[in-house]
């Protein structure tokens, strides 16, 4: 069955970060990416919104060059069939997130093993100016109490996926 090329379309939670201006006003800029940095109410209403899919929406993506999202970066058809919802949250059980996971038709958990997920955050650090130190800090004030909090969701997945020997990003 060929569902055609607009068959599905996907919305990051990425799109729902706090604006760098508005976390440093509230001093939450160093820890960005943490749940609480995000329009987590906003979210949850987009995908209300999307559910039925009866119109096409606008969304905001997040622009990896401004560091900041765009509201109305991109549209969600209403030909799309199936909608994919990415994001670090949607599983945990604090709320507003813990409304997603019954929103769902279907999860899927990624586990990563923490030497590539350092390797990869490292990377990610520093390409975006960071120095090593700088990184390493990151990833410990902010990214590993992430991953713990999000680790400790996982069970709500219907599916965990272990990706082959979780290669390198290489």
């Amino acid at each position: 069955m060929d569902l055609g090329s607009d068959a599905a379309d996907g919305l990051g939670m990425d799109g729902y970060h706090m604006h760098n201006d508005q976390l440093i006003q509230k001093g939450l800029y160093p820890f960005k990416g943490s749940h609480f940095t995000f329009e987590a109410v906003r979210f949850v209403q987009k995908v209300k919104e999307l559910m039925p899919l009866d119109r096409t929406v606008s969304v905001p993506i997040y622009d990896r060059s401004l560091h900041n999202p765009t509201p109305n970066g991109k549209l969600i058809s209403r030909s799309s069939r199936i909608v994919v919802l990415e994001g670090n949250y949607l599983l945990t059980r604090i709320s507003p997130w813990d409304q997603i996971r019954n929103m769902l038709d279907y999860s899927v958990y990624i586990e990563v093993q923490e030497d590539i997920q350092y390797e990869r955050l490292m990377e990610r650090h520093t390409l975006t100016g960071k120095s090593t130190e700088e990184a390493r800090y990151k990833i410990i004030r902010t990214d590993w109490p992430n991953s713990e909090l999000i680790v400790q969701s996982r069970d709500l997945a219907d599916f965990i996926f272990r990706p082959a020997a979780n290669f390198s990003s290489d």
